[in-house]
């Protein structure tokens, strides 16, 4: 829908933001990288890595921010998912939105704020006319946490 690309969010305290905009995804890759968790994450590799398998294929970001820091210091939490066929998707196929990874700072884990994020996007997804389907690319020590969310498991040879 028409939600805009910042809202804040009065009980958490913090902002969400939230789109396919540059600025935030340098935002989320920046603070990806500080934190140590990932292997470095290079915006425009994984975008020429997804762009090469499909014209209607675009990366989208969502993050909580806290509006009291400034730059990566202020990211609490981000999700980065690929939209296949939005807004309009392919006849026969409907959209499909896949969940590529969710991460929170150390310091803000047990707050239920990935959740959040999941939940943010489930509704996008589900509001999309029609409803797009939802996946998620999961590591093996994530499988618990999205398979208690009601995602079946399929396994892939990558």
């Amino acid at each position: 829908g028409g939600s805009r690309p910042t809202e804040f969010l009065p009980d958490r305290g913090l902002l969400l933001r939230h789109g396919t905009s540059l600025s935030l995804m340098a935002l989320v890759a920046d603070w990806l990288n500080a934190s140590e968790e990932f292997e470095q994450v290079d915006p425009s590799a994984d975008w020429e890595k997804w762009a090469s398998r499909g014209q209607d294929l675009s990366l989208y970001y969502a993050a909580l921010i806290d509006p009291a820091e400034d730059g990566r210091g202020a990211v609490r939490a981000c999700l980065r998912a690929v939209l296949d066929g939005v807004p309009v998707p392919a006849p026969p196929h409907n959209a499909r939105l896949i969940i590529d990874y969710v991460a929170t700072a150390l310091e803000a884990r047990g707050m239920g704020l990935a959740s959040l994020l999941v939940s943010f996007v489930t509704r996008a997804a589900a509001s999309l006319s029609p409803p797009a389907n939802l996946y998620v690319v999961a590591t093996e020590d994530s499988c618990v946490y999205w398979m208690g969310r009601g995602y079946v498991l399929e396994v892939s040879e990558r």
